[in-house]
């Protein structure tokens, strides 16, 4: 009796000595943390940054606006001669960055279109919307961009819907708003796309609705969560979809963050 008491004794003193130093650790690293601040005196290409991807190189992208900038942990190398649209007097804002399964960059641009850089070749193809070509993007004001676990690509786009990619032929497959068919997709600016871990689509729209795609039944299911939003404040008014590791969606806009549960269908505000 008298062993297991000192082996008590002995393992509850350790113990609390573990938890006694267990604060200071934590504390001492959070005053500890370093910031080093970047900007166009060391070589970004723009101060407003709307935009930041890490490639699976380990390379950051930076979309700005008015270029691309690549940082490798020691310097930048800017695209925008590569990227930019000579045609277009505009600030060309880079909106949105997003690396594909076959290693090209994907760049969202709110003027110019959709543009696919080839990182080994550094050649780029411009995809714009041709008046009268069906088979052109739907929207030279593109939002974002999202592989799915099939390696489709879904472009989103503000005016225009949601745009679907064929790589075969580099055609788009458009899919809009109708008011006379509840399944048809429930916002024409789309601002964010996720997918679930049983291949559902889902996105978020700048009006306010959050959108279900089954992509089995190719049907849309629409849910109203803001009102009266629209395309006010067409910076700041940017929803997020998201994910979680149980499945649940999570919904981020402008009056708050709604989580939704497919299961029940039930969705709570935060």
């Amino acid at each position: 009796m008298k062993r297991f008491l000192n082996r008590f004794v002995s393992h509850g003193f350790t113990l609390l000595l573990l938890l006694c130093q267990l604060p200071h650790s934590l504390y001492a690293q959070s005053v500890n943390l370093n910031f080093r601040h970047l900007g166009t005196k060391n070589g970004l290409s723009n101060d407003n940054v709307l935009c930041i991807y890490q490639d699976r190189n380990g390379f950051m992208w930076f979309g700005t606006e008015n270029g691309i900038s690549r940082y490798d942990g020691n310097s930048f190398k800017n695209y925008y001669d590569l990227i930019k649209d000579t045609s277009n007097t505009f600030l060309q804002r880079t909106l949105a960055v997003y690396e594909d399964s076959y290693n090209g960059m994907w760049f969202c641009n709110d003027t110019n279109g959709l543009v696919l850089l080839n990182k080994h070749s550094e050649k780029t193809y411009r995809f714009r919307h041709s008046p009268g070509k069906a088979e052109s993007i739907a929207s030279n004001n593109t939002r974002t961009i999202f592989e799915d676990s099939r390696k489709q690509l879904w472009i989103a786009t503000r005016g225009g819907g949601l745009d679907l990619f064929n790589r075969n032929d580099s055609s788009f497959i458009h899919y809009v708003h109708d008011s006379l068919d509840t399944k048809s997709i429930g916002s024409n600016f789309i601002t964010s796309i996720t997918e679930d871990s049983e291949g559902t689509l889902w996105m978020a729209s700048a009006d306010g609705i959050l959108i279900r795609y089954d992509q089995k039944d190719k049907v849309f299911e629409n849910f109203s969560m803001e009102t009266g939003l629209m395309y006010l404040f067409d910076d700041v008014n940017m929803p997020v979809v998201y994910v979680d590791s149980k499945d649940l969606i999570w919904y981020a806009g402008v009056s708050g963050v709604f989580r939704y549960d497919k299961s029940d269908k039930s969705s709570r505000f935060y």
